[in-house]
């Protein structure tokens, strides 16, 4: 029996461990990199509880890369409680912090109370619900299971950067952070799955809260977080750079002057990330993904810039990559209210330059920028020092942070005013999944 992957002469194994229940996956994609990461580690037993696109899935079968023997014998059921009817151990997985009063467990825990439950025979299952973070927390799990995998190095690592920087508060755990004597505001620099559920902790816990793009990898979890700040009246803004750069500084003054008015933007964001490295060349253990993370910046800037809300948006994307179980290549076209239209090119499999680039059309000059540098259309550097008091996008939305607190007001890239840019990306993510 192979286990999974593309060489088929290799022989796998089949260990006696947990069921995995999928609940209500919304992708293939989801179920097949499931079903990998379970060949990864010699499991096979997989249920699925009310697959949104039905069963069997060609999408399914494709992501799981050598994984065909456990899609093939995959049992589905109708609801949860069918599905676990005959289990004596249960474990529900998830990658977000939801701050309820329920036990939570390590996977080493988990596992140090699965293994002689499924040793004695008894039928132990992992239960998650959507794809959020299930791929993730299944190879965390299994693999303390099995140990040769290797173990989690977050907390080393977190240890080891707070050395580096001389930061004398070091945890994994925000809840600790957040009970600090004197702590006003919290900056989350964390993985795009767990932005909004920290949000939500924070302002829950009475802090102000800045978030790294994106908001939220779902338009549920944004709008949840917007209601909350609402209802805390607490200042909550998000990471949206390109507000702040003093090259798309620049450029909106001119627009605000009525010198200026955009045709067309036309975007290029281009990295080189066939495995899942950050910026840095670095090992990630989370995934990063083009559509809610790369293209907020794009959909968001052009709003913003035009003016005027997005009234029609489209998308395609290329081949689903078989390890990570994203879109390597998306196209995405916008159009706003006012006529302006947007081209965004995305890709992780470009070899050339890297980064995002804006090319501005307007009706009487031609703009590129390059994160903070501007240029014209003829690529003559234009001087945007005096725009203001930084060159540095990212210092200046950490200003508008600090200042929209000391003055008790609305941040410019509040989670209210980049609200629409996560709707759109919501219903791009549809089209998508319907084609």
């Amino acid at each position: 029996m192979s286990g999974s992957g593309t060489d088929r002469t290799k022989s796998g194994v089949d260990l006696a461990g947990p069921i995995v229940i999928l609940v209500e996956p919304q992708l293939g994609e989801n179920i097949g990199m499931a079903a990998r990461a379970m060949g990864n580690f010699g499991l096979t037993r997989l249920r699925i509880v009310n697959p949104r696109d039905g069963w069997p899935n060609v999408h399914a079968r494709r992501a799981a890369s050598g994984a065909d023997h456990i899609l093939d014998q995959v049992e589905l059921f109708d609801t949860v409680e069918q599905a676990v009817a005959d289990c004596t151990l249960l474990f529900a997985t998830t990658a977000r912090a939801h701050d309820q009063a329920k036990p939570v467990i390590s996977p080493a825990e988990a596992a140090a109370l699965m293994v002689p439950r499924v040793t004695a025979g008894e039928t132990v299952a992992l239960l998650g619900r959507n794809g959020a973070g299930k791929t993730t927390t299944l190879k965390s799990i299994v693999g303390w299971v099995q140990p040769r995998s290797g173990s989690v190095k977050l907390a080393v690592e977190t240890k080891d950067a707070a050395a580096k920087y001389d930061v004398g508060h070091v945890t994994t755990n925000l809840a600790e952070t957040l009970k600090l004597p004197g702590l006003d505001a919290v900056i989350l620099a964390t993985p795009t799955q767990m932005h909004a559920a920290q949000a939500l902790q924070c302002l829950k816990a009475g802090r102000h809260v800045q978030i790294e793009i994106p908001l939220a990898d779902s338009l549920k979890d944004a709008e949840a977080v917007v209601a909350a700040q609402k209802e805390s009246g607490l200042v909550a803004m998000v990471g949206h750079t390109r507000r702040f750069n003093p090259s798309h500084q620049f450029v909106r003054r001119r627009i605000l002057d009525g010198d200026f008015h955009i045709q067309q933007m036309d975007v290029q964001t281009f990295f080189f990330r066939r495995t899942n490295m950050n910026a840095l060349g670095q090992p990630r253990s989370w995934t990063d993904h083009l559509l809610w993370h790369h293209a907020a910046h794009t959909v968001d800037l052009f709003a913003y810039q035009c003016r005027s809300p997005i009234v029609k948006a489209n998308a395609l994307q290329g081949p689903i990559h078989p390890t990570l179980g994203i879109a390597m290549d998306m196209s995405i076209q916008l159009k706003a209210e006012n006529g302006a239209i947007c081209t965004l090119s995305l890709s992780f499999n470009n070899e050339g330059p890297l980064g995002t680039f804006f090319r501005y059309i307007g009706d009487t000059a031609t703009y590129i920028a390059r994160y903070d540098d501007l240029f014209t259309g003829k690529d003559e550097k234009i001087d945007v020092s005096q725009v203001d008091v930084s060159m540095n996008g990212i210092e200046l939305q950490d200003r508008e942070f600090f200042a929209a607190i000391r003055e008790a007001r609305e941040p410019n890239a509040s989670v209210a005013q980049v609200l629409p840019c996560y709707q759109v990306l919501d219903e791009l993510e549809q089209q998508l999944a319907a084609s």
